[in-house]
């Protein structure tokens, strides 16, 4: 009777409402209304799984839950006995996640559902962090003697390897964010087994290439060797080598990580790298169940080290986990979310997954625009009403410099308050400053000449341009008034320049804007890798003419440092009502309305993404498609659509006009005669270019300048005739100052 009485209280648990069984656990999560056809899978399987968690679909309440409810049944615990005393504790569990401000939330989280479901034993033996964090202690517990640098401390080191190998853009003097990126570069080769394998065409903007970074990567090596410290990549490579190499590894090592856990909990294993899987699979030799939970889809991180295949085929084959899933998305309404799912789902390297929304509604839209200052315009509108129906408000863009036009405009504008999220670009970086100084090409400063040219004129090395700008400095001229006949000689490119300049308004600001035009014509004929980060700034530079009282080149001068100051306390802003930030900043956040912004075939994928890329390139889509509670709108440019839209099954809707008097035509026939119609949407040239045929308008240019100079030369034979000049003085020709030029 009395064994009977206790099993029914133990089954109610201390506070009278959760058992110690899986059963009534899960009857008290039904009760509080949570969805059990997945996560009591979850809850109640003891062998190692593998949890495929799609974007929205609560999986750190997925871990708390299984975490206390192994605990509360009894699964997840041993006694202890001390002198004549034996008590219960947690077994020995870690918890790991990507951040550490997400383990200190997942440890928030764990202490108040442990309290709600009445848990009374010791869980001091459970333990959050992150796997560096993990890997720190578990140095530290070998008595390896660890220090390690500050960031000050790694970023002076790195300029020291700066210098040695004259990386950044002014070779050898790198920027502070320079030096940021060279960091990122060289922790993301070492994040992988064999990290002269790594490249991204990035690290090319900073001096890194495949030829040069594994020596780069030595090198810095050294230096921490030389002062006796070590970064968080060090700690990686000394626990590889001694526990994972064949060849070096130290059973000891081996013994001591593979006892240290009982239970292992892995968050996001879709961004865990190489190096950090063969350590994982060292420390999960002695467990009795290790879960690992993430999402395939949202795998983006592939340039930090991170590999998808360790999800979808290693660990799989390596532990044969049990796989459940949660396909169930909180977070989206069906409208925003089922567009996006029609395009995740061409993906090769996945899971398949029954992705759903748990409810219905929501909005989705998808506008086109014919300008970038035309889709700010809107916007600024758009999240006004946003705002004013109490939403939270995210902006999201696939790289921090195809914001700053946004940014600067809002700026401008200056009608709501907003927070720049992520790496703020700072406008005297050498990337900006090699642009907005075009602006002293107008102002016959030959000290900047020099570099100005650089810009424009491709077909001339350095040393030709050198002796160029001397030259012209010599005889006191400028490009402009520059004998063309010579000029051709010399450059192609400048000439063309020239004649593009001299036929503008005689307008300094004007002529600017022309030049802006010119650059912005030229990246976009190239259509290379760099073609739309030239073409944010270009748009950044435009915007601040647009919007600035600018009518002298001082003005510019002034607005752009001004705008800069501005930005930077955009960058310090904690509110979070209106946020501008890129995709990889935003994963795993969320606000009411999400506006992917300048959703363009360059950007989503991005140009500089290679063709192996493509899959990354659309989780990246699918992430920012999976952002909004209520609202998802897509803005695009007409004739540069992003190929992930037509995946959606949308077709993106014309919008016409400015701001607030703008409106959306879903058929253009319908409101256009064909000269609108052809103005607007012409060709993907034209419409990029801000619905200018720019190189019609060149070539038209260059008849007429040619035209204009057999009429003038002409007129001075005639004028020699008349004035019985035999010997005419020969067209200025500087060319042999430059030697051949290059083919």
């Amino acid at each position: 009777m009395s064994n009977s009485i206790f099993d029914e209280l133990n089954a109610m648990g201390d506070n009278g409402e959760v058992g110690n069984t899986y059963e009534s656990i899960l009857n008290w999560l039904g009760k509080k209304g949570y969805n059990l056809d997945e996560l009591g899978l979850i809850i109640t399987e003891q062998k190692d799984q593998l949890i495929i968690a799609g974007a929205g679909s609560g999986k750190t309440t997925s871990i708390i839950f299984k975490l206390n409810a192994d605990i509360k049944t009894g699964n997840a615990v041993h006694e202890v006995r001390h002198k004549d005393m034996t008590t219960q504790v947690a077994d020995k569990i870690w918890v790991s996640t990507f951040l550490k401000s997400g383990a200190e939330d997942l440890q928030r989280t764990f202490m108040k559902q442990k309290n709600e479901m009445g848990i009374s034993v010791g869980v001091e033996t459970v333990k959050f962090s992150t796997l560096h964090a993990e890997f720190l202690h578990c140095l530290k517990e070998l008595k390896v003697p660890v220090h390690i640098m500050d960031m000050k401390s790694t970023m002076g080191m790195i300029r020291d390897v700066a210098k040695n190998f004259g990386l950044g853009s002014r070779p050898g003097y790198p920027t502070n964010e320079e030096v940021s990126s060279i960091v990122s570069y060289i922790s993301a080769a070492r994040n992988r087994l064999n990290p002269d394998e790594f490249y991204h065409p990035d690290m090319e903007d900073v001096g890194l290439t495949r030829e040069n970074i594994k020596y780069v990567i030595a090198n810095y090596a050294q230096m921490r060797k030389d002062y006796k410290c070590m970064d968080f990549e060090d700690l990686q490579e000394l626990l590889y080598k001694f526990a994972c190499n064949p060849e070096t590894r130290n059973p000891h090592v081996t013994n001591f990580i593979s006892n240290r856990y009982d239970r292992i909990i892995i968050d996001e294993f879709q961004d865990v790298s190489e190096i950090q899987y063969e350590i994982f699979k060292v420390y999960a030799k002695g467990c009795k169940q290790v879960t690992v939970i993430g999402d395939d889809d949202q795998s983006i991180y592939s340039w930090r080290g991170s590999n998808i295949d360790i999800i979808t085929k290693r660990f799989p084959a390596d532990f044969k986990p049990v796989i459940n899933k949660l396909s169930r998305n909180y977070r989206c309404p069906s409208n925003v979310l089922n567009p996006i799912i029609n395009s995740i789902t061409m993906n090769e390297n996945r899971y398949e997954k029954p992705l759903k929304a748990s409810r219905e509604g929501g909005t989705l839209n998808c506008y086109s625009y014919g300008s970038t200052i035309e889709m700010a315009r809107s916007i600024q509108e758009q999240i006004m009403e946003d705002v004013n129906n109490g939403m939270t408000v995210a902006i999201l863009g696939r790289t921090n410099p195809s914001l700053l036009p946004l940014s600067v405009f809002l700026d401008f504008q200056d009608k709501f308050n907003y927070a720049i999220r992520g790496t703020l670009y700072d406008l005297k970086r050498p990337k900006f400053r090699k642009y907005w100084q075009l602006a002293y090409l107008f102002m016959n400063n030959y000290e900047k000449m020099h570099e100005n040219l650089k810009v424009i004129a491709k077909d001339l090395s350095n040393y030709q341009l050198k002796n160029f700008v001397n030259a012209l400095k010599i005889q006191g001229q400028t490009i402009f008034n520059f004998p063309m006949n010579s000029l051709r000689n010399i450059s192609e490119d400048l000439a063309s320049f020239v004649i593009h300049i001299n036929s503008t308004a005689d307008d300094e600001v004007e002529k600017l804007k022309a030049t802006f035009e010119f650059v912005k014509y030229r990246a976009l004929d190239a259509n290379d890798e760099y073609t739309e980060e030239t073409v944010s700034i270009i748009e950044l530079l435009e915007m601040i003419i647009e919007c600035g009282d600018v009518k002298t080149m001082d003005d510019f001068i002034y607005e752009i440092n001004y705008r800069n100051t501005r930005l930077h306390s955009r960058a310090d802003s904690r509110d979070t009502t209106i946020q501008l930030t890129t995709v990889h900043d935003f994963k795993g956040k969320e606000a009411d309305s999400v506006y992917i912004w300048k959703d363009t075939n360059k950007l989503f994928p991005s140009s500089r993404s290679a063709d192996t890329e493509f899959e990354e390139e659309r989780r990246i889509h699918y992430i920012a498609g999976t952002r909004a509670k209520e609202k998802s709108t897509i803005l695009t440019i007409r004739g540069s659509e992003s190929p992930f839209i037509a995946e959606m099954g949308i077709v993106p809707v014309a919008y016409f006009g400015e701001g607030a008097s703008g409106s959306i035509r879903q058929n253009a026939n319908q409101i256009m005669d064909d000269e609108i119609a052809e103005f607007i949407y012409g060709t993907d040239q034209s419409v990029q270019s801000g619905g200018v045929d720019f190189e019609k308008i060149l070539e038209e240019k260059k008849e007429s300048q040619t035209k204009l100079e057999e009429e003038q030369l002409q007129k001075q034979r005639e004028e020699e005739e008349n004035n019985k000049k035999t010997n005419s003085a020969p067209a200025l020709d500087f060319s042999s100052m430059f030697g051949n030029k290059p083919q």
